[in-house]
């Protein structure tokens, strides 16, 4: 196991929710992460950019934790504090170092992607850290029908590219280029 990234940590007050802190899983959080997983069954699909992630078996959940921290990270979006915390939602990418490209999944609880904070909070510190990082490109694949997600990748400060590939959209942003209106 590498060594825990504490300059990933970093919080903001949502007007909705409270306090969010965002930050790199840790070995403690595997209690938290099965009963985010487990409570994602029950929840609306439309609010995942990655169906399947609501499918990781429980044997996955222990490995979450135990990564490298360089090419792939699992990345929560925390709120309450102390014994009272939830993920409100969690992040996971994996870097192909050749390219300096990540490939993201992401995937939020219904209640906190209604409101319009916890997605866009959550792209814009993955696009801070990942620039820290000399990350190029970061790709989501959004499946149909979860379109109203694409407003919160208008709002990040770089190009944003949008293609359909089969019955998903992948959109690519472009962390080394400057927004431009709209996606494309």
């Amino acid at each position: 196991m590498s060594i825990y990234p504490y300059e990933w940590e970093s919080s903001e007050e949502l007007e909705k929710i409270g306090r969010i802190l965002f930050r790199p899983v840790k070995d403690s959080d595997e209690q938290l992460l099965t009963e985010f997983f487990y409570s994602l069954a029950a929840e609306d699909a439309s609010t995942q950019f990655l169906p399947g992630m609501r499918d990781l078996p429980v044997c996955d959940i222990k490995s979450i934790a135990d990564i490298d921290y360089r090419s792939e990270i699992y990345l929560l979006g925390l709120i309450g504090q102390g014994g009272s915390e939830r993920i409100a939602a969690i992040a996971r990418y994996v870097l192909d170092e050749e390219i300096m490209a990540a490939e993201v999944d992401l995937a939020v609880r219904s209640r906190y992607a209604r409101g319009g904070e916890v997605i866009p909070f959550m792209l814009r510190q993955l696009v801070e850290k990942c620039r820290s990082r000399d990350i190029k490109t970061l790709i989501f694949y959004v499946s149909v029908g979860s379109e109203r997600i694409f407003e919160a990748f208008q709002e990040l400060d770089s190009l944003v590219e949008m293609t359909m590939t089969g019955d998903a959209y992948e959109i690519r942003i472009h962390l080394d280029q400057p927004a431009q209106a709209g996606l494309h």
